[in-house]
């Protein structure tokens, strides 16, 4: 489907019961009321939260697409997503998986902001977000004449894995540095991206070194199991690659990179050429400007 990375990563942690509900949050031990926020009627289980309770009336009667027949209080999550597979379109599939993200953040918008969203602009927004969505991934052809212009550009991974492009940019005077990092999915759809000021006094090389390293963090802080990390430092992922941490200032910090690899096996790192690394250079050149602050942006909150 078409749909942002987080929203497809929403539905399939419902699927498993792993949002922060309170039903959910209570069955781990967490000392909270386990009863919906909201309606405040019956536990918070994710199907109730994220579509039948009584508060959210209004947006199911507005999602004229859906079958009007399907309820059962004991069915889960994943019971209502596999029985409307075959019940509604592709597209109102993809419709109904933002609506669900839209009342999710609707939802947390209330219980920790005491913020209101109302139920009739729910299908209204996420109508005009996927019209966007999909204006702004559309495709252009580009002739054979200028094929050549493009070798060596951003490339998307396989399905189910991510690209994590990194950089680093160093200003010699008043020893700023800025960390650049893009991660984006198969759809070529930009998950998270970051811009990074660091008070350092480093080497290029060096610098290169800890945009890998907080890349690969970042990466792992954002819940991705298997991603690749690009670097257009080809030092620095060639000691990666060969496992040789030089007796050096860039050994400190490559020394740690290993470790991370193993610790999540679905995860490498990279050469890649500057030209295929121009957001993450883009943002690295941002960063010396956010002193005192680290810029992060995510295209969905799940929390």
């Amino acid at each position: 489907m078409k749909i942002p990375s987080n929203v497809k990563l929403l539905i399939w942690s419902s699927c498993h019961n792993w949002i922060p509900t309170s039903f959910n949050l209570a069955g781990r031990g967490v000392d909270v009321n386990s009863f919906c926020p909201v309606c405040r009627r019956q536990p918070e289980s994710t199907l109730r939260a994220l579509w039948t309770c009584p508060s959210l009336q209004q947006i199911r009667d507005t999602c004229i697409f859906m079958p009007s027949s399907w309820f059962c209080n004991n069915a889960s999550f994943m019971d209502f997503m596999i029985s409307h597979q075959h019940r509604i379109s592709f597209a109102d599939m993809e419709l109904l998986c933002m609506v669900i993200w839209r009342i999710w953040f609707r939802r947390n918008c209330k219980v920790y902001y005491s913020a209101t969203i109302l139920n009739r602009e729910v299908v209204t927004w996420v109508s005009s977000f996927l019209a966007d969505s999909r204006r702004a991934n559309t495709s252009v052809k580009l002739g054979t004449n200028v094929r050549g212009n493009v070798v060596g550009s951003w490339r998307p991974t396989e399905v189910g894995i991510s690209k994590v492009n990194t950089h680093a940019a160093v200003e010699t005077v008043g020893g700023k540095m800025g960390v650049g990092i893009i991660i984006r999915d198969s759809l070529e759809d930009v998950f998270a991206s970051s811009a990074q000021h660091l008070e350092m006094w480093v080497s290029p090389a060096v610098a290169e070194a800890v945009a890998t390293y907080k890349g690969l963090i970042f990466a792992c802080d954002s819940g991705l199991l298997s991603c690749t990390v690009e670097s257009d430092a080809h030092v620095v992922v060639i000691h990666i690659a060969a496992g040789s941490i030089p007796l050096s200032d860039i050994g400190i910090i490559i020394s740690d990179i290993p470790l991370l690899l193993r610790c999540h096996p679905g995860c490498n790192v990279v050469f890649a050429s500057r030209k295929s690394n121009s957001a993450a250079h883009y943002l690295a050149k941002l960063g010396p400007s956010c002193a005192g602050r680290s810029l992060r942006f995510f295209v969905v909150l799940l929390f």
